[in-house]
């Protein structure tokens, strides 16, 4: 109430509004031990980030320099029969059809065959990134229309649980922005497309020892509507899809995360904890 006051009466240095930052982010963390992240940040600037590229590899890890491409390609059949189902994502428990909540443990999602993932190495050291999250996916089919879901999540050791971070997904009917009245073109079979995936904007700090994962899949039920891939409305009808997904250097299949520094995102402790607000 008193935030409310001071911000609708323009007093911008009052008690209550000086105590935090025009931007006031909850910057998620370890979920094992919440060694790190799990608190608010505050700032009268937004944290500046550097882009970083994890490419993706034909043996199915992440790369964060562009020569250690070896051309390739990594393949996968989607089912419209037998979608890859959303696991969390939702803000809410018990809301919707969706299962879990949130960084729900995608590791059954990511065990099926109709799942692409690909690892980063052991992080040595914590890594903060705080802003915008994107993919691109460089993809060829054998279809008129499909989909790309694209989930980043955090990989415990032992890959003993893989946490979902973020994740987004792009209809390829509806893949050019500036058709707001009409569906994209249909899909040429074995054509290269790129596929720019928007990931959100998220704040997360990734703790050291753990892996970051990508995960492509063509589904995500019942979050998106599964795609029966025939490029029309028709409910019956459906098509099952041989995707590639190409990595070279002329075809850099990748995700990019903003990364910033641990400093530039320091705990605001005048936010009150979950566990204290809780207390009445």
């Amino acid at each position: 109430a008193d935030l409310a006051y001071e911000y609708f009466t323009g007093v911008f240095d009052g008690p209550t509004r000086s105590r935090i930052g025009r931007y006031n982010l909850w910057v998620m963390g370890d979920y094992d031990t919440a060694t790190v992240g799990n608190y608010w940040t505050s700032s009268d600037e937004f944290p500046r980030s550097t882009p970083v590229d994890y490419m993706f590899q034909t043996d199915g890890s992440l790369a964060t320099t562009a020569n250690m491409f070896k051309d390739g390609t990594v393949t996968y059949t989607y089912d419209p029969t037998d979608p890859a189902p959303m696991l969390g994502g939702n803000n809410l428990p018990g809301i919707g059809n969706v299962p879990g909540c949130g960084s729900h443990d995608q590791l059954v999602r990511e065990n099926r065959s109709d799942v692409v993932v690909f690892d980063s190495e052991v992080l040595a050291d914590d890594l903060a990134v705080v802003g915008n999250f994107q993919a691109k996916l460089f993809i060829s089919t054998n279809v008129p229309d499909t989909d790309f879901v694209v989930t980043i999540s955090d990989l415990s050791p032992g890959a003993t649980k893989s946490m979902l971070v973020t994740f987004g997904g792009q209809r390829m009917r509806f893949r050019d922005e500036y058709r707001q009245t009409a569906p994209s073109a249909p899909l040429v079979k074995d054509q290269i497309y790129q596929v720019d995936v928007d990931l959100e904007t998220k704040a997360y700090i990734f703790p050291k020892g753990h892996r970051v994962r990508v995960a492509v899949a063509s589904a995500a039920e019942p979050f998106f509507g599964a795609n029966r891939n025939t490029g029309t409305f028709e409910d019956e009808a459906y098509l099952v899809a041989s995707h590639v997904i190409h990595i070279a250097p002329d075809y850099p299949s990748r995700i990019t995360m903003p990364v910033v520094q641990l400093e530039d995102i320091p705990e605001n402790t005048n936010f009150v904890k979950p566990a204290q607000a809780l207390i009445v």
